[in-house]
């Protein structure tokens, strides 16, 4: 998920007194300059976001991002 829309997920969240949750099990892998390793690259993500990393699924579907409220 490129970092323009990490960061309106994180606005969202703010505006929404929701917790972003963000799973970076594949953050090894990412090699492209507009995908994020760790949320808190987001500014005000420390705010609203928990990241934790699912080895489980280090190698079978991208980075999930699940939103709770």
């Amino acid at each position: 998920m490129s970092r323009a829309r990490l960061a309106e997920w994180v606005k969202w969240c703010k505006d929404n007194d929701a917790i972003l949750m963000f799973d970076s099990a594949y953050e090894a892998f990412i090699s492209t300059e507009d995908t994020v390793k760790s949320i808190y690259e987001i500014e005000g993500a420390r705010e609203v976001a928990i990241e934790f990393r699912s080895f489980s699924k280090l190698l079978v579907s991208p980075v999930h991002v699940a939103l709770t409220q």
